[in-house]
């Protein structure tokens, strides 16, 4: 093999892989779970003109019950029998769902929030714009927002913390904290994609105007921050989101129909929105792949190289150095096709 070319070839890789290695990140972790059940609301939001500026609206359902509670009076729905369609959730309404149930509400302007099993919202402020302030009483929510203008934010407040994004995917969890027999909270803030300001707040004695003056703490892609309530005020820390919570969410992906998502709105479908939570390949691990890849089969050409330039006149050598050259150049390949893909990806 032509020394000049195994060095051309090298330095070439190498120039791919650093370049390759400047993407910014995204979430999630690959899994393929296989294929997900039909939705069982498909009504498009079309229908309702007008309540859908001041409310979420119901655009999936699945298990055996939720209860709306609007004005102090509570309204059950079953969800394999009653009708579902134009479903709201005004502000001041609370949604509740049973220990086997969940639902995915849009939200105005765009976005989904998904309230899973045992959990209860409420809706306290919406802007028309995709943003508001919905309250956690208890449970695990997640929202996906698109991108927001202006001063527009999407808040999630709960028992002391409070997580807010302009745009993105992240959750929030709130439970009883099993070391003090219920009585205190673990609150639990995760992205999959984008930046979530969070910040530990007082309800008694905090207002909004006194928490948009404090700086928040930063969380971005695969990070949350979880907070227990009995520490008191403590500085807080980043780290990996659970292995249980990363479980979940691949099990449990985005199900609203597509033709929903985009008339609220929503320029991704529900495919690609979940591929942020690793249910598809994502952009992320197959760059890494390739770049791995790309980098070995390099590294494996100059081996080949430098083998028959230092080695002459040796058959072993000889061969060693075509086997090198020939597995090489498979991973160059291979290593450039995965990182082609990852490139057309979205996300």
């Amino acid at each position: 093999m032509n020394l000049r070319v195994v060095i051309l070839i090298s330095l070439l890789g190498w120039m791919a892989f650093f370049l390759g290695a400047q993407e910014n990140p995204v979430a999630g972790e690959p899994q393929d779970n296989g294929s997900v059940e039909e939705p069982l609301l498909t009504e498009p939001i079309q229908d309702v003109p007008g309540i859908f500026e001041q409310a979420l609206m119901l655009s999936y359902a699945d298990g055996k019950s939720f209860e709306v509670v609007s004005n102090g009076e509570g309204i059950s729905y079953r969800i394999p029998m009653d009708d579902l369609a134009n479903v709201a959730i005004q502000v001041d309404d609370t949604i509740l769902t049973d220990a086997e149930s969940r639902v995915e509400l849009l939200i105005p302007g765009g976005g989904v929030v998904i309230v899973t099993e045992g959990s209860s919202l409420t809706v306290k402020e919406l802007d028309g714009s995709g943003g508001g302030v919905l309250d956690l009483g208890y449970g695990r929510v997640r929202a996906v927002v698109p991108l927001l203008y202006g001063d527009s934010r999407l808040w999630i407040t709960g028992y002391d913390t409070v997580a807010g994004v302009q745009g993105g995917d992240f959750g929030y969890d709130l439970f009883a904290d099993p070391e003090s027999s219920g009585v205190e909270r673990i609150s639990s803030v995760y992205s999959f994609d984008g930046d979530v300001e969070v910040l530990r707040y007082d309800p008694r004695t905090d207002t909004k105007v006194t928490l948009l003056e404090r700086i928040p703490h930063l969380i971005s892609d695969d990070l949350m921050a979880r907070v227990r309530s009995v520490e008191g005020p403590v500085r807080l820390r980043s780290e990996k989101i659970a292995q249980e919570i990363l479980d979940y969410w691949n099990a449990h992906p985005l199900l609203t129909p597509d033709e929903v998502l985009l008339a609220a709105g929503m320029t991704s479908t529900a495919d690609e929105l979940n591929m942020l939570a690793g249910r598809l390949p994502n952009k992320k691990a197959l760059r890494i792949s390739g770049q791995v890849s790309f980098g070995v089969g390099v590294g494996m050409l100059t081996a080949a190289g430098l083998l028959k330039l230092l080695v002459k006149d040796n058959k072993t050598a000889d061969q060693g150095a075509l086997s090198l050259a020939i597995i090489g150049s498979a991973s160059v390949v291979t290593g450039g096709a995965l990182m082609g893909y990852a490139f057309t990806l979205p996300f």
